[in-house]
Order: C-alpha cells, then sequence, then structure tokens
C-alpha cells in the first residue's frame, strides 16, 4: 500500500466512523448560558441576551472553550501569574429523535463526547449521566477532570420521541483551554459497544506499546555496549513517545485521574522529544553531541522548570504555546542543517566512484544512515506538525504521528541495520586474519606451555631452594625444595616477609642482614651470600649459600633467591690448614669471613661451640672495620644512630680517604690440638686495657666502655687464649682442643 493511500485510508475510517451515530451533534446550534439552571436539563433555554446561541454546524470551529463564550471574560495577558477564574456555565444541546430511530437501535446506547473539562455534570431530559465536580468547602476546585474521549452509557428511557435536551454543566478556570468542550462529529449517539471499542482501541494501545519496548530495548542495547552511545538517546526517546502517546488515549485516566497532573506529564514527555532525537542524530552521524542539540536542550530544559513551577494551568499552557510555536526551528536545523548536510556529503562522496546523480540519490537515500534518517524524519515531522497545528486551531484529534512513526521505526531500523552490515563486513574481512593470528598465537602457547612445563619440571625436581620476593623482601612464591630441606609449607610462607624463615642469633645479625639486602635492591649486581635459615618444628638453623638476583618484567622488578645447601662434610676430614685473608671494610665481609673460619672446626668442637666461635670472630672482624680503619668514634655511632642514619654514615665513611684504602689483615693456622686467629687492622688502635677491664679512660668513657669493651669480654671467655698486640690494633685468639677431640 503507497503512502498516499494509506493516509486516505485513515482519514476516511475516521469520517466514517463519525457519520455512523444515531444522532450526531456537530451540526446543531448550542445553547450557552452563565451558571446552572435544573430547568434548562428538560427543555431549551429561551433565546436572551443572558443566552448565547452558537450555530456551531454554520462554523469552522470544533473546539469551545469558556473564554471564548462568555463576553465578560478578558483573556489574561501571557505568563499571567493570577490565580484560577472559577466560572461556572452550561452548554445545551437541543436535538430531534423520531420514533423509527428509536424503534430501530434496541441494542445499550452510549454518548460519546471528544473532550470536555475542567469539572463537569451530564445530563440527558433531566437524568444525570455523569457527574465530575471535585471542589472543596469553599467551592473551589481541588482536581481536575478534563477527559478525551468521554463514552457515558445512555439508557434508552432516557431519550424521548421528538425534541431531547443534552445540558453539559461546565466549571473551572475560565482562563484555561480545557474549561472547554468539543463539538464535532465524533461528537455522536450510538452503539455503547461500538463506542467503547472505537475507545478502547486494542491496537492503538499495542502501537503504543511497541514504543516502550523498543525504548527498553535500545537502553539494554546500550548497558551491553556503551560505546552505542546513540542507544541511550534513542531508548528514552521511544520512551518519552510512549509516555506522551499514551497520555493522549482514554487509559491515562486509569494511572491518573487528575487532569491537571496529567497535563503536566503530558507536556514534559513531549518537550523531551526533540532535545532526544537530536541528540540521537548527532550521535548517529558524527558521533558527538552537536552545539545546536545542546543549546536547544537547555532551552527544554527551562521550559520544562517553568512547566512545574506554573502557578496556574493556564500558565502551562502559554509555556506550551512557547514549545509550540518554535517546534520548527529544530526540525529545519535536524532536517537541513544536520540529516540534509550528511545527506549531501553521501551523493558527493558515491558520484566520486563514476556513478550517475540518480543513482549516486538512491544510493545514499536507501544505503547510507542520512538517508535513511531523512526518509523517518520528514514523515514523523510532517504528521506532528499536523498534530501540532491540529491541537491549536483545528482540533479534529487526528494523531497522525501514532501511524507515521512506524515510518519512522523503519528508518531507524534501516539506520541500525546499516550499521550492523558495516560492523559485519569488517568483521568478516578481519577474520582470515585474526584465524591466523589464532593459529600462530595457539602455537606460541603452546610452546610457551611446554617451556612452563619444563621450567617447572626444573623447579621443582631441584634441591635447591627457588624464592621469588617483591623488593621489600616479601615472599611471593617458593617451591617445593623449600618444604623439603627447610619443612616450611611454600604457600603460607607467601606473603611473609624474608626474614621470617632466617635464623638470627642477635639483634646485630638483623641490621647487617638488612643494610646487606637494602644496599642490593639499590644496586644491579647479584648479591651472594652465606645465610642461616630457621628449620621448621625444630627452630635450628641450616646454613646455606644464597644468590640474589634482580628480575625486571613490565615495568617492576622483583627479586630471585636461590639457596643452596652448604655441604660442611668435607670439614669433618680437615685437620690443619692455614691461610691469609685480605679483606677491605665491608660489614658482610665479616659475616663470611668470620662462619668460613669457624666452620673449619667442627671436626674438633660441638656445634654449639663452633656457633660461639663465629660470633666472638665476627664481634672482632666488625671492631676492626669499625673501629679500626673506619675509627668510628662512640659519641659520632651515637649521633648517626640517634638520627638513624648509621648505615649511610659508615657508607660515606668507606669511601672516605684515608679510610676507604685501609684493609683487615686475618692469618689463621689450624693444627689438631689448637687453631689460632690473628686480626690486625690499619688504624690507630685503642687501649684494650682499659676497655677489657673497665679502668681508667673507659670507665669515664660510660656507655662508650660498654659498646666497645663488650666484644673483648665475650671473645676472652670463649677462646683459650687472648692477646693484644702494644698498639692494640692487632689480636691473636687461640683454641686449645680437648685432648679427646
Amino acid at each position: 500500500m503507497k503512502i498516499h493511500q494509506l493516509v486516505i485510508y485513515v482519514l476516511s475510517a475516521a469520517l466514517l466512523a463519525a457519520q455512523s451515530g444515531v444522532v450526531t451533534f456537530s451540526s446543531i446550534d448550542a445553547y450557552w448560558y452563565r451558571g446552572f439552571d435544573q430547568r434548562y436539563t428538560v427543555e431549551p433555554p429561551v433565546r436572551s441576551n443572558a443566552v448565547m446561541v452558537i450555530p456551531t454546524g454554520k462554523t469552522n470551529r470544533t473546539y469551545w472553550p469558556v473564554y471564548d463564550i462568555l463576553p465578560e471574560i478578558v483573556k489574561r495577558p501571557v505568563f499571567s501569574v493570577l490565580p484560577p477564574d472559577q466560572r461556572d456555565c452550561t452548554v445545551v444541546l437541543p436535538f430531534t429523535v423520531s420514533d423509527a430511530v428509536l424503534e430501530r437501535y434496541r441494542s445499550p446506547l452510549g454518548l460519546l463526547i471528544p473532550q470536555i473539562g475542567l469539572n463537569y455534570e451530564v445530563y440527558m431530559n433531566g437524568h444525570m449521566l455523569h457527574r465530575a465536580m471535585y471542589t472543596n468547602a469553599q467551592g473551589k476546585i481541588v482536581r481536575g477532570a478534563m477527559r478525551r474521549g468521554l463514552v457515558l452509557y445512555l439508557p434508552r428511557e432516557y431519550l424521548r420521541q421528538g425534541t431531547n435536551i443534552l445540558a453539559m454543566y461546565l466549571s473551572g478556570d475560565a482562563q484555561f483551554m480545557d474549561t472547554a468542550v468539543q463539538i464535532d462529529n465524533q461528537f455522536r449517539i450510538d452503539h455503547y459497544r461500538e463506542l467503547l471499542a472505537e475507545r478502547q482501541n486494542p491496537l492503538s494501545l499495542i502501537l503504543i506499546a511497541l514504543y516502550l519496548f523498543i525504548g527498553f530495548y535500545h537502553l539494554f542495547l546500550f548497558a551491553n555496549r556503551v560505546k552505542g552511545s546513540y542507544n541511550i538517546f534513542y531508548g528514552f526517546f521511544s520512551i518519552a513517545l510512549f509516555v506522551y502517546l499514551f497520555c493522549r488515549t482514554p487509559f491515562i485516566y486509569t494511572f491518573i485521574p487528575d487532569s491537571n497532573i496529567h497535563l503536566l506529564v503530558e507536556v514534559i514527555s513531549l518537550y523531551a522529544l526533540f532535545p532526544l532525537i537530536g541528540l540521537f542524530f548527532d550521535h548517529v552521524i558524527n558521533r558527538k553531541a552537536g552545539l545546536f542539540s545542546l543549546i536547544y536542550s537547555g532551552f527544554v530544559a527551562l521550559l520544562t522548570l517553568a512547566t512545574i513551577l506554573a502557578p496556574s494551568q493556564s500558565f502551562r499552557i502559554d509555556v506550551l504555546r512557547v514549545w509550540q510555536y518554535t517546534a520548527l526551528i529544530p526540525l529545519i536545523y535536524f532536517i537541513v542543517f544536520l540529516i540534509g548536510r550528511a545527506f549531501l556529503r553521501d551523493i558527493q562522496t558515491i558520484r566520486k566512484s563514476g556513478r550517475t546523480l540518480s543513482v549516486s540519490v538512491a544510493d545514499a537515500l536507501f544505503r547510507e544512515i542520512p538517508g535513511n534518517l531523512l526518509i523517518g524524519t520528514i514523515l514523523v515531522s510532517l504528521s506532528a506538525v499536523f498534530d501540532i497545528v491540529d491541537s491549536i486551531a483545528i482540533h479534529a484529534n487526528l494523531m497522525l504521528s501514532n501511524y507515521f512513526f512506524f515510518f519512522f521505526v523503519a528508518g531507524i531500523t534501516f539506520v541500525l541495520t546499516n550499521r550492523f552490515l558495516k560492523v559485519q563486513q569488517n568483521i568478516e574481512s578481519l577474520n582470515a586474519d585474526l584465524e591466523k593470528k589464532v593459529v600462530d598465537l595457539n602455537s606460541a602457547n603452546a610452546a610457551i606451555g611446554m617451556s612452563e612445563r619444563i621450567n617447572r619440571m626444573v623447579l621443582e625436581n631441584t634441591n635447591d631452594i627457588i624464592i621469588t620476593l617483591d623488593p621489600a623482601f616479601t615472599i611471593m612464591s617458593a617451591n617445593q625444595a623449600l618444604s623439603a630441606v627447610l619443612r616450611h609449607n611454600p604457600k603460607r610462607c607467601v606473603g611473609k616477609p624474608l626474614s621470617g624463615i632466617l635464623y638470627a642469633h642477635d639483634e646485630k645479625d638483623r641490621v647487617l642482614l638488612k643494610d646487606t639486602f637494602d644496599r642490593f635492591i639499590t644496586g644491579n649486581e647479584p648479591l651472594e651470600i652465606n645465610l642461616e635459615f630457621l628449620t621448621a618444628f625444630t627452630n635450628e638453623p641450616k646454613p646455606m649459600q644464597v644468590r640474589f638476583t634482580h628480575i625486571d618484567s613490565e615495568g617492576s622488578r622483583h627479586v630471585l633467591m636461590k639457596a643452596s645447601t652448604v655441604d660442611d662434610r668435607l670439614f669433618s676430614y680437615l685437620e690443619t690448614e692455614e691461610a691469609v685473608y685480605r679483606i677491605d671494610n665491608q660489614f658482610g665481609l665479616a659475616e663470611d669471613i668470620s662462619r668460613r673460619l669457624a666452620h673449619t672446626l667442627i671436626k674438633y668442637l660441638p656445634a654449639d661451640t663452633v656457633a660461639e666461635v663465629r660470633i666472638a670472630l665476627r664481634e672482632i672482624l666488625l671492631n676492626a672495620i669499625e673501629h679500626g680503619n673506619l675509627a668510628v668514634g662512640f659519641e659520632e655511632k651515637s649521633a648517626a644512630q640517634l638520627e638513624d642514619r648509621y648505615f649511610d654514615f659508615i657508607r660515606e665513611r668507606q669511601s672516605q680517604e684515608p679510610y676507604s684504602k685501609r684493609r683487615v689483615e686475618i692469618r689463621y693456622v689450624l693444627r689438631k690440638d689448637r687453631a689460632i686467629f690473628r686480626i690486625r687492622d690499619e688504624g690507630g688502635g685503642f687501649d684494650w686495657r682499659a676497655r677489657a677491664n673497665g679502668t681508667g679512660d673507659a670507665a669515664a668513657a660510660g656507655g662508650e666502655m660498654l659498646a666497645h669493651g663488650r666484644g673483648i669480654v665475650m671473645t676472652r671467655k670463649i677462646f683459650s687464649e687472648m692477646r693484644y698486640n702494644e698498639a692494640g690494633n692487632e689480636v691473636t685468639l687461640s683454641m686449645i682442643f680437648r685432648k679427646d677431640a
């Protein structure tokens, strides 16, 4: 069916429906008078100066508001804030019914009033058919009762042969357009069931509900694909259109009985249509909101605010008139400047490929997004303009936009289909390359998986403990060797500090270890060191040779630790040995040398005594480095510790002349009956007698005596003999073995 045929069909159906009634009132003279008189519900009023007779059938008007009937009513200025001007008047429609008509219509009858308000009573020959008066104790109207398509049951016995009187008593704000009655060719008496079927047209309700479904469907699409921002604007546009069209149907009165609130909802939803569809066009064509749409949205927001805060219903109608008179501006912009310009660009682009003008226009119209939108927008715009003019002047209430919106939906469907097809074409063009990349990726993943399995086998089958650490030396992962060697559960160790599984004899061990780790983290070189680990359950120390290595991955740095068991079995076969070491002033070397020298004694001494020898040797070596070569005095050390910069102070001293060139010499001799260790630094020496005995200057030094004499006293208790040279920069330590060793 062609478009013009569909329009003719719709208009013809409306006209035929209007002409099929038992009685029609469109050509009957209407008698208007002020107030209400019960007499004139059974007989026509006498023509006088107080009665206005309107020859309805001889005018082109169908909608009669009270302010156009009563001559004493002075129309208020636009946007007046005065309170409502409540007036009462009655309109009487005398009509004739023949006995033949009454005999022919035996089925129940009904009365259809196209529109009536604001409050009212309807009488047929003195019988009240309907009352909708909502007033307070002072007689002021508190609720609007305007109705469109009001169908009232009319008992046949209320009609009489000859002259009949239909009286409608109206009450409301005389300045408000809804205080009126509409007398057109739909105003009639007809079969009650037919009137109800016409009023409650299920096809119309299904059509309107379709808009709601479309709206929520596009909101669902937006929720699943936020980048398609046009979906949210089209979704809200469809929902707003549903609300507006639903408010124009009789079904709205079931949900919103108060016509004043109903009008508020109707006009707000109407205002929202153009901004939402404009933003939809912007995002579909230009993928961003245009300046005009944003400005017009702000203008509509002001209209909406004014409507909500309006002091009266007539003020709201004034705001509505502003929207109606300016509605052509966005329509022209959308059709000409937004869609039309994009449509012309598409034509030019297609013509560059060598096609004729007619083919280019057809392709741009039916295959490109702007062309699809242009078709739907023009059709809907024409129907919307007709509806606006109809609401202002004609009052035919055909609501053509209800039907022509289908064409707009078709246009939007074309838009979304074209966009979907283009996306599909792009996807198909990428599929071949993607499949190849998937094959390559699967091969790479297989190779990586094989490499990971090999690495896992290497890690899990080695006897070495492998631990990954973060820069704070917190355990991130560990292999099963941690459980096999130290009896610690690898999974439970994750997230704990490495120091939790290290064995520390005293606080000095912890301080030295922290300094060593800090220097490693700030540098780039690997670290090899001998450490003692804490075995689970027994809490006994287990010496291991450890290597720390930096691992840089994806911008972050981690630490890989490999710990190997120190094989002490050879030391149990060692009988004699001599060695000379010259070390620089690193505290970590003192730990390594003391451990190495002490382990040579495991053949001759118990394990606890070997541990004591290691601690004593470490104390002497640390004193030789700190107080001997680096010449750190008690006051300097105490001040640096108070400032929490002791190790920074040591590093500064290690790099300064003449301290940086000084060395510590360790000579040791191992025999079957004894071991002798001679440790010499290149410092100025010290008064070892006073320090050891707590007399003289050392006693006066107080804390200095405590700090430096403690190591001497402890060492003297462990070793068999301890001798200093005269200068105090060399000490000889002798350990006599038991004869049964």
